[in-house]
């Protein structure tokens, strides 16, 4: 910028206006002596034309003009859109209030006493001249700062229509479509671990989520519905260059570290699941439960926390559920604020909107990435390797098994794993209402509920799968879990020819999983006697294997009962294996399944089914110690 702190030669116009031109001559001499340019007029009409054509950088405009009078000439000057910024000193010779307010409203920026003190008179259009140059130059930077913020937004748009246009293209891309020159983004760094990245600054946070909101918002249209976009290399790689080239034209600075996250964060609404998708890659995490979109919590190792991860709106959160529902042709909306979903790994998702939720968007996703089989949970202490020995005989020789628990008991964890024992040629049929198990037999035909269409037709049950699955001869029929009226259902199969099948329920222990088995039965809508259903319990069940979360959150088989029989109108219950608990270490419940020294009285069909399982597997602790002490004293 030009300095302004003095005057130079034929830098500075005044534009001097009197009708007695030897008075206007005088004060041009004097400010052509201290190096400004003057020009002179002698009326009103005169001096509006000047300023016109002449842009002088201050009007010294006396007061009485023999056409216009100076306050309707400076009212001119200042409601003129090109001369509204030019400084006008009234010259005067009155000193009252008066004139004084009555050139304030014609917008005068200052005033003089006629004749003027010269000092004062420099001072003052030194003073104004200043003000008004800045103020050119002002202009002039705004100028071109409006040409470059026109060809940014040019080259912005014209980078997201390119973006846009590789949205609706396609999702897979063969090599043939990768180009050759190397991407003007690299391919994304590997997410950095919790609590390794550093804390951005506000500044960028609040960069990122400008841009961020500003580019899916001219992406929400092209992002409408879309269920087919699938993160690959190829994807990602051609999204990377089109978002550089974005991130380019948008004339936004960040650091490389912010710079990257927020490349992240983008591919993650366009490609996955939004802020959660690092929750979802964690291998850790075992829940996610979104409360609204500014609390995020977690569970890892069987404890909740809140996690610093925030959705823009509700409407940001309502995107990724539209984008978890979608694919599988469910919908959420106000007429129905509720639906269970999974996401491709087999996750479970539960979602609530208004105006049932009232604090936002709810969602809640138990997480089944890599299925675990039998042998992890020994490593985990849910069981021993006898009890799993011996749950594998009484699978293979078909026993039919309820599995009990509470919420988050990891009953379908359990279920999937005494699955894997089936054998591998027997015909299985699966039938959950969120298809979440993952059998790893050839022959498995998995269905799965449907809720109803917005004409409440169309719904498919868990009941109407189950008499269905009759039809399609099964060996085995493995129910994800009863909660209705198809438990009198499955308790017929189990009856007719497909024992040995599977299934959970809710339920806190052995004998409430029987009351809420008869609960459910007569929720089918039969009027049967309590002692009728029980005696279907008795003849279906086998055993019922309960699982507890203790409070150290972690998750073990707490007690395996077999369903003896009936004496008169009670059922009879026998646990055949217990968990003991004997204490805490290091903040760990420790403890051991053992038997309790009682055989099932199903235990022939394991020896018919080819199981020759040595009897020391019933006995308790205390025994098996005391047979290893005799065994060592014998001769």
């Amino acid at each position: 910028m030009k300095d302004l702190s003095r005057p130079a030669a034929r830098q500075i116009k005044v534009l001097i206006v009197d009708d007695e031109r030897l008075v206007a001559e005088t004060l041009g001499d004097l400010l052509r002596g201290e190096g400004y340019e003057t020009v002179i007029a002698v009326s009103g009409v005169q001096a509006l034309d000047l300023a016109a054509r002449e842009r002088p950088s201050v009007v010294l405009l006396d007061v009485r003009l023999p056409d216009l009078d100076g306050f309707e000439v400076c009212r001119r000057i200042k409601n003129d859109p090109e001369t509204q910024f030019l400084p006008v000193i009234l010259v005067t010779g009155l000193s009252g209030a008066e004139q004084r307010v009555k050139g304030a409203e014609a917008g005068a920026d200052d005033f003089i006493t006629k004749p003027p003190d010269e000092q004062e008179l420099l001072t003052r259009v030194k003073s104004l001249a200043r003000i008004h140059d800045l103020h050119t130059e002002l202009v002039s930077s705004n100028e071109q700062l409006k040409l470059l913020v026109e060809e940014r937004s040019r080259q912005l748009e014209e980078a997201t229509r390119e973006l846009q246009k590789l949205l609706n293209e396609g999702t897979y891309f063969g090599p043939g479509l990768v180009p050759r020159q190397e991407p003007a983004e690299p391919r994304l760094p590997q997410r950095p671990a919790a609590g390794v990245e550093s804390a951005p600054s506000e500044g960028d946070l609040k960069a990122r989520r400008e841009f961020r909101h500003t580019l899916l918002s001219r992406l929400s249209e092209t992002m409408e519905g879309r269920a087919d976009l699938t993160r690959t290399p190829e994807t990602v790689s051609l999204l990377s260059q089109r978002l550089a080239a974005i991130y380019d034209a948008s004339g936004l600075r960040l650091t490389g570290e912010a710079r990257q996250q927020l490349f992240r964060e983008i591919l993650d609404d366009i490609l996955g699941y939004g802020p959660i998708e690092p929750l979802l890659a964690d291998p850790a995490v075992t829940e996610i439960m979104v409360n609204g979109p500014t609390r995020v919590f977690v569970e890892r190792k069987g404890r909740l926390s809140k996690t610093e991860i925030q959705f823009d709106d509700d409407d940001h959160v309502l995107r990724v559920i539209d984008r978890i529902i979608r694919p599988l042709g469910r919908r959420v909306d106000r007429r129905s604020p509720m639906v269970d979903a999974r996401l491709p790994d087999g996750s479970r998702v539960n979602v609530i909107i208004a105006p049932c939720a009232i604090d936002g968007p709810t969602i809640t996703i138990r997480k089944f990435g890599e299925r675990l089989r039998m042998p992890d949970l020994i490593n985990y202490g849910a069981l021993t390797q006898e009890t799993s020995t011996w749950l594998e005989a009484c699978v293979r020789s078909r026993v039919s098994i309820l599995v009990a628990g509470g919420t988050g008991t990891g009953k379908t964890t359990f279920l999937n794993a005494l699955s894997a024992f089936i054998p591998e040629d027997e015909r299985i049929v699966t039938i959950e209402d969120s298809a979440e198990l993952q059998l790893h037999q050839e022959h498995v035909v998995r269905t799965e509920a449907r809720p109803p269409d917005v004409d409440v037709s169309g719904e498919v049950t868990i009941r109407q799968l189950v008499r269905n699955a009759l039809r399609m001869r099964p060996d085995r029929i493995v129910v994800g879990e009863v909660r209705g009226g198809e438990a009198l259902d499955m308790l017929q199969a189990m009856n007719t020819g497909h024992a040995g099948s599977l299934t959970t329920i809710h339920a806190n222990s052995p004998r409430d999983s029987i009351a809420r088995l008869e609960t459910l039965v007569l929720m089918a809508g039969f009027d049967l006697p309590m002692k009728a259903i029980r005696g279907q319990i008795v003849s279906a069940l086998n055993l019922i294997v309960q699982q507890a979360r203790l409070r150290d959150g972690s998750r073990k088989v707490i007690s395996i009962t077999e369903v003896q029989g009936m004496e008169g109108d009670v059922v009879v219950l026998s646990d055949i294996f217990a968990f003991k608990e004997e204490g805490m270490e290091q903040g760990r419940v420790v403890g051991v399944l053992a038997p309790t020294g009682l055989r099932p009285k199903f235990e022939h069909k394991l020896e018919l089914a080819g199981f020759s399982l040595p009897s020391t597997i019933y006995l308790p602790p205390q025994r098996q110690a005391q047979d290893r002490l005799r065994r060592g004293r014998a001769p």
